[in-house]
Formats: structure tokens, C-alpha cells, sequence
């Protein structure tokens, strides 16, 4: 397990991406400009055999707007890299690893910032919590918004769009790559009250606005097609420690997303690398092939978590998770698609229980020379 404190990173624009991809073992590739597809490695593992996390709660369901390449520094504590092996209170099937961010927990703060960058880049973000010290009643907030014509230059083969001839290789700016995200998550509830650590009921709403520049290779040119993502997330965490006796501890997490993904391909146009275009031979068809693709993921997710202290040098644990995920496809642009019209649906169920020493900062809570040390 590895680290990463970015208390110091609170007054700088940088995203979780750039700070875990300076650890040990891990690398971060990002295909382009912002909000752009990325490639995260942990100690050689990638793609679904690293999960990532935040506040311990799976971010898979949080859509696309979510992702570790634009979460910005000042509204997380610490990340947590952990390299094979997970903790059971996160409950996943990580063959690779796992990232948890852990978002900032001070009791009272307001943190607004505002930057900006090349290729009319913006990022702002508002952070704050409120707690009142005597009823234990707080309210957390945490926001950024991110924007970028990501119009940089590139190198590439230019086509004449009437003879098909290709001119040579020219430096040209990108016209159609522009990327917008915007999520807010409030939390209100209880700490550090006699019935709970803590009691908070939230909920977060996400998206992102994506333009789509290029195929696979640098000749395939579009101007026109898009991608979108929209998140409602209602959720309920609850913990408590010495829960009727002492030792015993309980937490819970329960939420319910609703994710909605659109894919547009509906202008019949062909275009190349200087903005110029030309009617497809069919109208009937898109740039690439003719579809309004919509996708909605409905997902009740439930972790529950028991524990008893047996000393200051072992616990044992119960971890529960549950998953259900219902998925609906549909195009308008294509009403008879049987496989649209196939049930999606899973279920997956995590029962994992432990016992090991406790570990507090990475040391054993002991002193030089006692027994249990060794």
C-alpha cells in the first residue's frame, strides 16, 4: 500500500491522475487533451483489473463524468494505491489493485478556485463542510467543472474530399474535440453523535459533454459526432464503533444510480483535417454509421461491513457487498435492433471475512522490544 497526502497540492490545478502517476508501480497514459480516454497501470495490471474508489464507495457506477484523470487535488485528503491484495472493507473483485481517494474531512472549510489554461481550458471547483459542534449536525460539498476546446495542434495526412487524393502531412488545430464535466455531491447529516461516527445521507449529479474528433486512425475525421453521460446518485452511509459492546463496529453504504450514456452519430458528412466537408453518397447514414445510441444503467449497490477488536493487534472482519445492475439499450435511429431489445441484467454478491493485525500507519502499535512485535 501506498499514499499519496495532497494537503500540499490544495492551492495547485493538478488532478489525482498527475499525483498517483509520480508513485511507485503506477502509470498514468492519457490519449490527449482533457477528458480524454486514459490507461492506468498498477504494477503491470490495467483496464478492469484495477478499481478505483472513492471514500471507499466503487466509482464504476458513478458514469463517465467520474474519472481519475479530473478529480482535483483540493477536494481530496489522500489516495490510497493499493497494490494486489485489498482491504476487505472495499469489497471488490480487483485482480491488479485499487485507488481510494479519500475526500476531505475537516469539520469546517470553504475552498473555491478557479484556473485556466491553453486551448481555453477551465477548471473551477468549490469545497466546503459545515459542522455544528454541539448537535454534530454537518453538511459537506464538494464541486469542480471542467471545460477545454482541446484544439491543439497534430501532424496529419490532409485528403482532398473530392478526388480522395491525399495533399501530404500538415500541422492543423483541432476543430471538434471540446469537453465539458460537472459534478456536485452534498452529503448532510450526523458526526461523531453517541448513535454514529457518522449518519449521512447524500446524493451526487454528474456529466460530461464530449465531442468526437477521430477514429482509430488519424484519417477517419468527424465534425460532428458526440458523446454524453448523466448521473443521479442517491445514497446512505452510516458507521459506528462499540456498537453495543465494546469492540464491535458496523458500517454500511447503499446508493442507487442512475446513468444515462448517449452516443449521436447523425450528420451525413465527411470530413477532413481543415474543417472541409462534404455529403456523404448516402443521406441516410452518419459520419461513421447512422445511430442516437442510448444507454441507461439502473444499479442498487449495498456494502456492509462488521467487525469486532478483539486487542490493539487483531481484528476480525465480515465484508458483504451486493450489486445489481439493470440495462436498457435503445437507437431511434434503429427501433428493430433485436439485441436492443434483449433483458441486461447481473447480479453479483461478495462475501469475504478476515482476520489479520492491526496496522495504524503502517507500523505495528508496539514499542522496540515487545514480544508481539516478532
Amino acid at each position: 500500500m501506498s499514499v499519496a497526502d495532497l494537503s500540499k497540492n490544495y492551492n495547485t490545478s493538478v488532478d489525482i491522475g498527475t499525483i498517483t502517476n509520480r508513485m511507485a508501480g503506477v502509470k498514468l497514459r492519457v490519449n490527449s487533451g482533457v477528458g480524454s480516454d486514459y490507461n492506468f497501470t498498477l504494477n503491470g495490471f490495467s483496464g478492469r483489473q484495477v478499481k478505483f474508489f472513492m471514500d471507499g464507495l466503487a466509482m464504476d457506477n458513478f458514469g463517465d463524468a467520474f474519472s481519475i484523470n479530473n478529480l482535483p487535488a483540493n477536494m481530496v485528503e489522500r489516495a490510497e494505491v493499493y497494490k494486489g491484495v485489498l482491504p476487505v472493507g472495499l469489497g471488490a473483485d480487483a485482480l491488479g489493485g485499487a485507488v481510494n481517494v479519500i475526500t476531505r474531512k475537516t469539520a469546517n472549510y470553504l475552498d473555491v478556485s478557479y484556473s485556466f489554461g491553453s486551448f481555453n481550458t477551465h477548471k473551477a471547483s468549490i469545497n466546503g463542510a459545515y459542522t455544528n459542534g454541539k448537535t454534530g449536525l454537518t453538511t459537506r460539498l464538494t464541486s469542480f467543472l471542467n471545460y477545454s476546446d482541446n484544439n491543439y495542434k497534430v501532424y496529419v495526412p490532409i485528403i482532398d474530399l473530392e478526388s480522395g487524393q491525399k495533399l501530404g502531412n500538415q500541422w492543423v488545430k483541432r476543430f471538434h474535440d471540446g469537453y465539458k464535466s460537472l459534478r456536485v455531491r452534498l452529503e448532510t447529516g450526523f458526526v461523531n453523535r453517541p448513535f454514529a461516527d457518522y449518519l449521512l445521507a447524500g446524493i451526487i449529479v454528474a456529466g460530461n459533454d464530449k465531442d468526437i474528433q477521430n477514429g482509430v486512425v488519424m484519417e477517419l475525421v468527424y465534425g460532428a459526432r458526440t458523446t454524453d453521460s448523466r448521473s443521479v446518485i442517491p445514497m446512505l452511509r452510516y458507521k459506528k464503533s462499540d456498537l453495543f459492546i465494546e469492540g464491535w463496529g458496523l458500517s454500511f453504504y447503499g446508493s442507487y444510480s442512475d446513468v444515462d450514456n448517449n452516443s449521436t452519430d447523425t450528420v451525413p458528412r465527411r470530413y477532413n483535417w481543415q474543417g472541409e466537408w462534404v455529403p456523404n453518397a448516402s443521406t441516410s447514414s452518419g459520419e461513421r454509421s447512422r445511430s442516437q445510441l442510448h444507454i441507461n444503467n439502473k444499479e442498487w449497490r449495498t456494502n456492509t461491513s462488521l467487525n469486532y477488536t478483539f486487542n490493539q493487534y487483531h481484528t476480525l472482519s465480515l465484508n458483504h457487498v451486493y450489486s445489481g445492475l439493470t440495462r436498457k439499450v435503445s437507437d431511434v435511429e434503429d427501433p428493430a435492433n433485436e439485441y436492443n431489445k434483449v433483458s441486461q441484467s447481473i447480479d453479483k454478491q461478495y462475501l469475504v471475512w478476515d482476520g489479520w493485525p492491526n496496522i495504524h500507519d503502517g507500523m505495528l502499535p508496539c514499542s522496540k522490544g515487545d514480544k508481539a512485535c516478532e
